[in-house]
This record gives structure tokens, C-alpha cells and sequence, in this order.
């Protein structure tokens, strides 16, 4: 689950770096917002993430049982590749939606686009491209227990098995450990949020400081 949840975060992260237009053009935050034609590379991106997330993770599931057998690959790989496109989506939408000062002031130092993901886009986007993550991991939790029932090793196919034998009572324990899980992500997602955001408001206050102390 985790593996599956963060492969697609990661893939994601690329995707959304990658299929920004404001990272990827010539000028990237150019100081007024406008509307700019797409470049190659983001275009290209966007449409590899359109190709992924339009594609059921169930049909690239049946797809990949013929290539790599019966097991939990399949489900991992289909459910990495097709949120890897929400999140890629996701990602470069909330990168282009930056307050572009704090970016141009970056631009300004002569930081290239490496400098500017690292000490810019990642700062500030994080808290958001969290609570996706998040959602996204939800998600796959419910997807891979529809899986596992069509025979993906997960923990749907543990329900399927009890469902099979009778035992109701495994069932029954099988059933509010999925809904544990789901809860148990949503409780670490708000508290990584809520850390985040205390960070955020220290860092802006020692900026302050600074500014003060310059002055």
C-alpha cells in the first residue's frame, strides 16, 4: 500500500515539475502573469499524464496480470501509473497557481530552475501537493480492497476468502481494518499538514526578524 501510494507520489512529482508551464518556459514566473503557449516538454507531459489518468487502473490491471502474472504487481503498477496522472495534474496546476514574488525573487539571484523547485516550488507547494497525496492514498486503499476481490493479492482478497468461507466475524474485523487504514491516513495527513503550517509560519517570522535587523 504505502509502496503503490508513494511510487505514484513520486511519479507524480515528476510529472508536475516536468508539466509545469511556468517552470518549463524561458522565462519561468515571468513577472506578469499571461496567458503563454505550451512548450514541448510540458506539453508532452501533460498528455502522458492525460494518457494515465484516463486509463482505469482496473483495465491496466487486467493488462499487466498478462505481463507480469498473477500477484500484487499488477494492481501496484496500475494504481502507481494512474494516480501518477491525478497527481502530475494536480501538481503542475497548483505550481502555476504560486504567488509568483517569492519565485521572481529567486529568478532575481540568478537561481536556475533546479534552484528555484528546491528553495521555491517545494516550500510552497507542499502543504497542497500533501493533502493530494493524501487523498489519492485514500483512494488507492479502496481501490486495491476492489482489486484484491478480482483475484490482485491485497487486502480485498482476504475479504473475498472469508466471504468464501463463511466467516463472517474475520469479515466483519477485515472490514473495519479498511476503514482504520483510510481514518489512519486522513489523521496523518492533517497533522503533517498542521506541522507544515507551523514551519511555514516560524520560517516567515524569522524572515521578518531578518528584515527587521537589516533595516
Amino acid at each position: 500500500m504505502l509502496f503503490r501510494s508513494g511510487l505514484a507520489a513520486v511519479l507524480g512529482s515528476a510529472l508536475a515539475i516536468t508539466g509545469s508551464r511556468e517552470l518549463t518556459a524561458r522565462d519561468p514566473f515571468a513577472a506578469q502573469a499571461s496567458p503563454r503557449p505550451t512548450g514541448r516538454i510540458a506539453a508532452a507531459v501533460r498528455l502522458l499524464a492525460v494518457l494515465l489518468r484516463s486509463v482505469p487502473e482496473y483495465v491496466l490491471t487486467f493488462l499487466l496480470l498478462g505481463l507480469l502474472g498473477p500477484s500484487a504487481w499488477p494492481a501496484v503498477v496500475a494504481l502507481a501509473l494512474h494516480n501518477a496522472g491525478i497527481l502530475g495534474r494536480l501538481g503542475a496546476e497548483t505550481i502555476e497557481d504560486l504567488e509568483r514574488r517569492p519565485v521572481r525573487a529567486l529568478v532575481r539571484t540568478g537561481a536556475g530552475r533546479a534552484g528555484l523547485v528546491l528553495g521555491a516550488v517545494v516550500p510552497l507547494a507542499s502543504r497542497r501537493f500533501l493533502l493530494h497525496a493524501a487523498v489519492r492514498l485514500e483512494t488507492c486503499l479502496r481501490e486495491a480492497t476492489v482489486l484484491g476481490m478480482l483475484g490482485i493479492a491485497s487486502l480485498g482478497a482476504s475479504v473475498e476468502e472469508a466471504r468464501a468461507r463463511q466467516r463472517y466475524d474475520e469479515l466483519l474485523v477485515l472490514v473495519v481494518l479498511a476503514g482504520l487504514l483510510v481514518a489512519g491516513v486522513d489523521l496523518g495527513s492533517r497533522r503533517a499538514r498542521r506541522w507544515l503550517r507551523r514551519s511555514e509560519e516560524h520560517t516567515s517570522e524569522l524572515q521578518s526578524r531578518q528584515y527587521l535587523v537589516c533595516r
